[in-house]
């Protein structure tokens, strides 16, 4: 009888701990790492939490080529905007201690920046990218001064730049676009209130999380102890090492451990265990926020077709993606220094083998279901962030065709539904004022139909001349030809372009998207410059009208 109890409670046990035991194919996650690297390139490190617990922790590759430095549990790699949950983290436990307020608008800490913007710029706007301020990295790329030229420049650097920005993209809280500058904000503040440098405070805080390997850079010739170096090959296979010279601090450039950052995926997964409401809150939507897609410093819109919290950083080589799946209770986290793979694509790869299989079926908006019977699909369209799209028919083949980025081809599939070639869940419906664009998760893209009104001579005429952004200190100029031919010349640029014109009002010239405002004589007064929809509209007023249009 007792040999029997004995053998019944073994079983017991032997089950009971084979339920919580991690089952997985670690030679599935193996050979996906094999797939992308080796001993003999750049390194890469991939952890997995599941229920609490680092069930998987593996690393390849090399921190530093010249000397054949193992990429291993002591390299400190640069994890890039991937570090922002963190720099969100802290505003959200100084608002838990109440030294400030979520709602308090930014200026109450910094008065320098937008003194004639009259909406409220409140910090959970910065917070989630929907402030409607401009991403520094694209203002200085849209003054032919990349950032990363910027020899030592730092926050304040930033701040004395923003500073000089006179409008908003849009009104606060009304759009999405995600932008550095946000958390170079939020450093700041973090500095006014706690009356630290954001280096010290910040290093205290890891601290108290339990990563001790953890720091923002503090200075750009700085020495990190078991850094990784950044390597990247720019396409010829050459392998270049690709050193920052900046020192900006809360929207990236955080250098860590793979071990301190499962450290802190453990506790987010025991946050609830553990009673910790800041973690707890960290995961979800920003209160009162009108975008719930992005919370503190996290994605928040669904990953592999599941609820999750994400967020992907990327530095010259250096990268990183965390994936979260609550339901679940499983992150995968990547790091690396390997500019010719990709941190996200990596991540995805092994959460999909992780993954229990998902009955998940497509949601698409009921919207893509209703009879349109346009047959007109051809034409320009404005997109919801105000910029045009066209769609134009070449050789059978109906085109996307966004500024002067390459076109892709939209297919037809039945019942004037349409798919694009590179993601056949992605769906387009015309109707007679619009096309939708819809997405299995239900999320729908509406452009409305542009009936545009085409530039005459005098229009173009009209365009001639000097227009000037106060805000960026630089110039750009419309000139006419003898032949007709529109031409653009920045002031902080060699080479002159040529322009295309869309229409009237909407202008394209090489990257350079121009959109023409009009006074109330319906003259050309400004011209609203976007290089790059992180850093769009930049106004350029006209200054002087050219006397003299047409030159060789």
């Amino acid at each position: 009888m007792q040999n029997f109890l004995l053998t019944l409670l073994l079983f017991l046990v032997a089950n009971l701990f084979g339920q919580t035991e991690q089952k997985f194919d670690t030679d599935a996650i193996d050979q996906i790492l094999n797939q992308y690297t080796d001993d003999e390139s750049p390194g890469l490190g991939v952890g997995i939490v599941k229920d609490g617990q680092i069930v998987y922790e593996q690393y390849r590759g090399l921190a530093n080529l010249e000397h054949k430095i193992k990429f291993d549990q002591d390299t400190r790699s640069n994890i890039a905007s991937t570090a922002k949950q963190f720099t969100a983290l802290m505003i959200l436990d100084l608002s838990q201690q109440g030294k400030l307020s979520l709602e308090d608008d930014i200026r109450d800490y910094l008065p320098s920046l937008y003194p004639n913007v009259k909406e409220e710029i409140k910090i959970r706007h910065v917070m989630n990218h929907s402030s409607g301020i401009r991403d520094y990295v694209f203002i200085l790329e849209m003054m032919n001064d990349a950032y990363w030229r910027q020899i030592g420049m730092d926050n304040d650097d930033v701040i004395e730049l923003l500073a000089k920005q006179q409008e908003l993209v849009f009104k606060p809280g009304s759009r999405y676009s995600y932008s550095n500058s946000g958390y170079t904000i939020l450093a700041e503040i973090i500095e006014e209130v706690s009356g630290e440098r954001f280096n010290d405070y910040s290093e205290r805080f890891f601290k108290e999380l339990g990563m001790n390997h953890t720091s923002f850079i503090r200075r750009y010739m700085g020495v990190i102890p078991n850094r990784a170096d950044s390597y990247s090959d720019w396409g010829d296979g050459l392998w270049l090492s690709t050193p920052a010279v900046t020192k900006f601090n809360g929207d990236g450039f955080l250098f860590t451990t793979l071990p301190d950052q499962l450290i802190f995926e453990q506790a987010v997964q025991n946050a609830v265990k553990d009673n910790n409401t800041l973690l707890i809150e960290s995961q979800k939507s920003i209160p009162n926020s009108e975008i719930t897609t992005y919370g503190f410093g996290l994605e928040l819109d669904g990953r592999l077709g599941r609820k999750a919290q994400y967020h992907s950083g990327s530095t010259f080589g250096y990268h990183s993606h965390t994936n979260r799946f609550p339901d679940e209770n499983l992150s995968v986290f990547v790091v690396s220094n390997n500019g010719r793979i990709w941190s996200g694509t990596i991540a995805d790869e092994i959460s999909a083998v992780l993954l229990p299989e998902t009955d998940e079926k497509s949601n698409y908006d009921e919207l893509l279901s209703t009879n349109s019977n346009t047959t007109e699909n051809v034409g320009q369209y404005i997109s919801p962030d105000g910029f045009l799209i066209r769609i134009e028919e070449e050789e059978g083949k109906l085109l996307w065709r966004s500024a002067n980025n390459s076109p892709y081809e939209i297919i037809s599939e039945e019942n004037n539904i349409y798919s694009v070639d590179y993601n056949s869940e992605i769906k387009i419906r015309f109707f007679a004022d619009k096309l939708v664009r819809f997405y299995s998760s239900g999320k729908t893209l509406v452009y409305k139909r542009h009936i545009p009104k085409q530039a005459s001579p005098a229009d173009l005429q009209d365009l001639v001349g000097t227009y000037t952004s106060e805000e960026l200190d630089m110039s750009l100029t419309f000139r006419l030809t003898e032949e007709n031919q529109l031409k653009l010349k920045f002031s902080n640029r060699d080479r002159e372009q040529d322009v295309s014109v869309l229409n009237r009002n909407e202008l394209v010239a090489s990257n350079f998207i121009l959109k023409v405002k009009r006074d109330t004589s319906d003259r050309a007064s400004d011209i609203l410059v976007t290089l790059n929809y992180r850093a769009q509209n930049n106004r350029f007023a006209k200054t002087s009208p050219s006397q003299v249009s047409a030159q060789n």
